[in-house]
């Protein structure tokens, strides 16, 4: 996608929450409504507000507003921003947040940014308001270290995430099953070892039935031929 300061660009809020976006075009902002059932609000808006927007906020860094897909990374690129694939969405956050394991809680606490990390926290909030969830008290206590150090100052966390429950039980079984695997696989090369060994056997014996009834044949007629 070429960008240039007059390309209108489609934005995206998929949060659940309003987002407004100040421009030096329109001061009052653009006013994005919450998603509907996972359906984003949109707005069209040129790339140079977006662009001037970018240098006073951080509402595209943080991924409070989002692109198209087919064309945000040109996007991305044409604003500076480089990290823009670990940008974590508010679906992506649920998932972590009621899905988690090592590699996913990684990733929240590796955000450096405190206004980032609030969109953390207010996703968690509005899970927890909810009641429909059981959220793993890991997982909280994981979002609120990680918000004290970033309200500290402390832009690379100290915390040590380790793997759930269930990835080690995961783990586990999946070794169990490839045991289980390599021994069947043994057990069946051993089988068909056999039944080739037997094969061979009945064919080599029946080579050698034939082979004899073939030189009592041969010696009947050399008899025949020396009593004529």
């Amino acid at each position: 996608m070429q960008i240039t300061d007059q390309t209108i660009i489609n934005v995206f809020n998929y949060s659940d929450n309003p987002v407004s976006l100040p421009t030096h075009i329109k001061p009052d902002g653009y006013w994005f409504e919450p998603a509907n059932n996972d359906i984003p609000s949109m707005l069209p808006i040129s790339f140079a507000e977006i662009r001037v927007a970018n240098s006073q906020s951080e509402v595209f860094r943080e991924g409070r507003l989002r692109f198209e897909k087919e064309h945000q990374e040109d996007i991305y690129k044409a604003l500076s921003i480089n990290n823009w694939e670990d940008i974590l969405s508010d679906k992506e956050i649920k998932d972590i947040i009621l899905n988690p394991t090592k590699e996913k809680l990684e990733r929240i606490v590796n955000i450096a940014s405190i206004t980032a990390f609030d969109k953390v926290r207010g996703v968690l909030v509005s899970l927890q308001n909810t009641g429909q969830y059981d959220i793993s008290q890991r997982v909280i206590d994981t979002i609120n270290y990680r918000y004290q150090e970033l309200y500290r100052g402390k832009r690379r966390t100290e915390i040590k995430v380790y793997k759930t429950k269930q990835e080690v039980m995961d783990e586990v079984k999946d070794e169990i099953i490839a045991d289980e695997l390599e021994k069947a696989k043994k057990e069946l090369e051993e089988k068909i070892r056999k039944e080739l060994k037997t094969e061979m056997e009945k064919e080599n014996k029946k080579k050698s039935t034939k082979k004899t009834d073939t030189n009592k044949n041969d010696t009947k007629k050399d008899n025949k031929t020396t009593k004529k």
